[in-house]
Parts: structure tokens; sequence; C-alpha cells
């Protein structure tokens, strides 16, 4: 598999995981910022989210260290060479792939529990400061 090759497909999958983890918690995520922030303020928190979405999800995706590649090549010389002699080239590429899946929403999962998390707290206190308003 070629560098370039295997860097455009990571790119494209990684960006494509993560428009569809951003597009699925779009408007959870807009609800959870006008919850939040009362002001017009808050589209311009979500659109933030949205962005770092990508780049959490697409810098994750995309790994440049070329000592991954000669790790899976090291491993493919290790197994006989009479199970792998069919579909080296395709184990690669499912190896490869499946990292690029699961790495982006690895990242964008913690992003997201440490937003939500920050988002309740957040939410706590508007709460208990209306509370103290109204009493």
């Amino acid at each position: 598999m070629s560098f370039d090759l295997g860097f455009a497909v990571a790119f494209i999958s990684a960006g494509l995981v993560s428009f569809c983890v951003a597009s699925v918690c779009e408007k959870p995520l807009s609800n959870l910022m006008r919850r939040i922030i009362r002001n017009e303020t808050s589209s311009a928190f979500t659109r933030y989210v949205r962005f770092v979405t990508y780049l959490v999800g697409i810098s994750h995706g995309v790994n440049v260290n070329p000592l991954s590649s000669e790790l899976a090549a090291h491993i493919l010389e290790r197994i006989s060479i009479d199970r792998v002699s069919n579909y080296p080239e395709w184990w690669m590429w499912m190896s490869s792939i499946q990292t690029v899946i699961l790495q982006p929403l690895i990242a964008i999962a913690y992003m997201y529990l440490a937003l939500f998390v920050l988002g309740l707290i957040a939410y706590i206190i508007v709460r208990v400061r209306e509370q103290q308003l109204l009493e």
C-alpha cells in the first residue's frame, strides 16, 4: 500500500466518520448549548464544537506515523507465508480502515463526554442561580 493512497483513504474515511458523528450530534448539541448559553453566542459555540469534532476526528484517524506500516509489515513477515500468501494486502487494508474508523470514534466520544460533563455542571450552576433569583 503506497503512502499517498493510504493517506488519502485514511483522510477521507476519518472525515466521513467525523461528518456522520457531527451530523448525528448536531441537534442535541445545539439544544444543550441553547439551554446553557441563553443568547446568540450559543450558535457560535455549537459551530466551534462541530469544527473541533472534525479536527479531533480527522487528526486521530489519520496516522502519519511511518512506524505503524513498518510494524504491520513486520508482523506479516512473522506469520506463516502459507496463511498470508493470498491476502496480505487485503489484511493490511482492513486493519488500516478499522483503525481509521475506530480511532476517530473513540477520540470524539471522549471529547463529547468531557463536553457533556462540563455542560452538565454548567447547567446545574445555571439552574441553581435561577432558583436563587426566584427566591
